[in-house]
């Protein structure tokens, strides 16, 4: 059968200049145009329970390689895209509509070079005004790319040509839509209302309800950013009020422009809707309906980088953070929790030298051999092997839990145990790999790096920190395998099972956002509005209990008052995203490039100066933007040492630089956004990152820089 989807391909891709048509079935695969990378698809089966839609990526450094896995990932279509474009050298793949439904939620998605879903535009992203008199609607479509002409032009554009001639060009790198002088709030401006129940996911049903059952789903798939004037309410007709809603909650601007905003303008459940000698009731219902949206669109804060919304505080109707947070980390696909559970509940501690421990983990021969390890492994042998299954099982989503239900007193996973068998399991490596079983090494090694991506993948920083832990001791066990001139393995089944199970833990930009949850959750719980009054108060009592936990020294409700005495429920908000946002950019600058940036922040965040709701409850992350950064450089390194093996075993020698591997994520060294520093003697090379770009802080810094050859033992 896999010739009939070449043959739609062909129809759908090639037969004209990119002009796209309507297509009879679920597209599957489809190629960049240079043919060196090929997005396979597994559609969903709508109705049938887990089924998602699912897609490989798959590219080529050359044509003698083409084939290896670039990454997998489900899709945000409910069935299949409509279409689908990829950069040629990899590093965006662009979707457009959903099958049989085009110009609904999915108008285009664009997916980075590690399967990273970066942007998701609803089609009143994309169109003005003028456009929607050109969008049919017919039955469960909105057909607006007939006869379109789409591609990618100057490197880092997307276009589209519409078929009435207007240009729709995306910026790949900003993420956002070139708009030249066209205003921004008129994008979603005029949409007629049978295009509005179809592009809030709804077939059947009136507007009105249509948009009351959409309002969570628009605020969670909502752009990054929200702009929103709510005075203009009044001035609006239902139709377009909608509309505005919905651009309003998918334009792109930032955290801190929203909450300004919101609280600098009038309260939209206050704003006066303009007098109409002809209203009805159903006017009027349609008017409280328009006030209601507006405020949900408000509601919730998108930073760059992320889809994740975090609801705003309400004083009024407290958020439950707690569930949030949950919600938030739950996975998809399989969940380990409960053999990582019950790993954890089995797991016997180690009580011994750590030294000694700490010998073994970096492979010490004499170490290995130490009667006391053996019986230490023995101990754990039930418990390793659930870790393991674990591991490979893929995913966790335990939950978090709290006895007073605020953020500050989650109990997190034991992650203690975690730690400990991820130990076990890379001390079982070395002495199998000192025993000459390779291969059973390199098993134990690959399931520690996924546990870390496991570990890692919650939305606190201390989850995080234990995952990146966890891997950093795997994989230099992993780079010393590769340096074993003894050791027989198949490099090039290495280098694919390495780059399946080296996945990163959940990204910063994510984790700032659980951070930035942890900051509302408390700003929350210190103003409590007087029911009488309906005036906000500061609570003394829950500030000082809050400050004692977290600081070092006890506070009392006096003391709390006395400090917070100039402080606001508002301007903690406002000091406290403006904050994240600045960590969140620097997060996604190369590290030599943000670290002052990062400084700066933080030192305006926690110094005498500063805010104090800031300076007692904001994190300082410069160390974490160092120690994210170095474990970031070892996992490329790691992935990049097994590409080189296998390109040797395929080549003969190891290439004379890294151009081969220029189109692939982990040949970028992420201390400057450049590739890492390699050198070839065509037998053996040198690879090393660059680092924080100052005095390295010790002898052995140069060590952990340095991934190739490997320091001797």
């Amino acid at each position: 059968m896999k010739h009939v989807y070449y043959l739609l391909l062909l129809t759908v891709l090639i037969g004209g200049p990119n002009v796209l048509q309507a297509a009879d079935r679920p597209l599957r695969e489809a190629c960049s145009d240079n043919k060196r990378f090929e997005l396979r698809i597994e559609p969903a089966r709508p109705g049938r329970s887990g089924s998602v839609c699912r897609a490989s990526m798959r590219g080529s450094v050359d044509e003698r390689t083409r084939g290896r896995r670039v990454w997998e990932r489900a899709l945000v279509n409910d069935v299949a895209p409509s279409q689908v474009f990829i950069h040629n050298d990899g590093r965006y793949v662009v979707t457009l509509d959903e099958f049989n439904r085009g110009g609904a939620r999915h108008a285009l998605v664009i997916y980075g070079a590690k399967g990273e879903l970066l942007r998701h535009f609803v089609l009143s992203d994309l169109l003005l005004k003028e456009d929607w008199q050109h969008v049919k609607v017919e039955r469960r479509t909105l057909a607006w790319l007939t006869e379109a002409e789409c591609s990618f032009a100057d490197g880092d554009e997307f276009r589209i040509t519409l078929a009435w001639g207007r240009r729709i060009a995306v910026d790949l790198k900003t993420l956002r839509v070139i708009r030249d002088s066209e205003p921004r709030t008129v994008v979603a401006e005029g949409v007629p209302v049978d295009v509005l129940v179809q592009l809030l996911g709804h077939l059947e049903g009136s507007a009105e309800d249509v948009i009351t059952a959409r309002l969570a789903e628009l605020a969670e798939l909502s752009a990054r950013d929200a702009e929103q004037d709510a005075a203009v309410v009044a001035e609006l007709t239902p139709e377009d009020a909608a509309g505005d809603v919905l651009n309003a909650t998918t334009e792109a601007t930032s955290a801190v422009e929203v909450l300004t905003e919101m609280l600098a303008g009038p309260d939209p459940s206050e704003v006066a809707v303009a007098d109409d000698p002809d209203a009805t009731a159903a006017g009027s219902a349609d008017a409280a309906l328009e006030r209601d949206a507006l405020q949900t669109a408000q509601s919730m804060i998108v930073a760059p980088y992320t889809d994740i919304a975090i609801p705003l505080p309400n004083l009024g109707k407290p958020v439950d953070y707690v569930d949030w947070l949950n919600d938030t980390a739950a996975g998809d696909g399989p969940d380990a929790a409960p053999l990582y559970s019950d790993a954890s509940d089995g797991y016997v501690d180690w009580a011994g030298d750590r030294d000694l421990l700490a010998a073994a983990l970096a492979g010490d021969p004499n170490a290995l051999q130490s009667v006391e390890l053996d019986d230490w492994l023995a101990a754990n042998a039930g418990a390793l092997e659930q870790f393991q299954t674990a591991a490979r099982e893929g995913g966790r989503s335990w939950q978090y839990n709290s006895p007073d239900g605020s953020l500050m007193q989650i109990t997190l996973p034991n992650l203690a145990p975690l730690r400990g068998l991820s130990r076990a399991a890379v001390i079982q490596g070395r002495a199998l790999a000192d025993a000459g079983d390779y291969a059973g090494a390199a098993t134990h090694y690959l399931d520690a790096l996924a546990a870390g991506a496991d570990t890692g993948g919650g939305m606190t920083f201390i989850e995080n920190l234990v995952g990146l832990s966890m891997q950093d001791s795997a994989a230099d066990a992993l780079l010393d395998l590769h340096a074993d001139p003894q050791a027989d393995i198949d490099f090039l089944d290495l280098a694919t099972a390495v780059e399946g199970a080296y996945q990163p833990p959940r990204s910063p930009v994510e984790v700032l956002q659980g951070e930035r949850a942890f900051l509302f959750d408390t700003v929350q719980r210190m103003w409590r509005p007087d029911p009488e009054s309906g005036e906000t108060s500061f609570d003394a009592d829950y500030a000082a209990q809050t400050l004692s936990m977290v600081a070092d020294e006890e506070w009392t409700p006096e003391r709390a008052t006395q400090e917070f005495a100039d402080v606001d429920f508002e301007a903690a908000l406002v000091a406290g995203n403006t904050y994240y946002d600045g960590v969140t950019e620097v997060f996604a600058l190369p590290y030599q490039e943000g670290s002052q940036q990062m400084a700066e922040l933080v030192a305006s965040a926690r110094g005498p100066d500063a805010d104090p709701v800031m300076r007692a409850f904001v994190p300082n992350l410069e160390r974490y933007h160092l120690i994210r950064t170095r474990s970031e450089a070892k996992r490329r390194a790691a992935l990049l040492v097994s590409n080189l093996h296998a390109y040797r075993r395929t080549y003969g020698e190891y290439p004379p630089s890294l151009e081969a591997f220029s189109d692939l994520g982990f040949a970028y060294d992420p201390f400057t956004g450049g590739t890492f520093s390699y050198v070839s003697t065509g037998d053996d090379f040198s690879l090393e990152a660059a680092g924080p770009g100052e005095a390295r802080e010790s002898a052995d810094d140069a060590d952990d820089l340095r991934y190739w050859p490997r320091p001797q033992r």
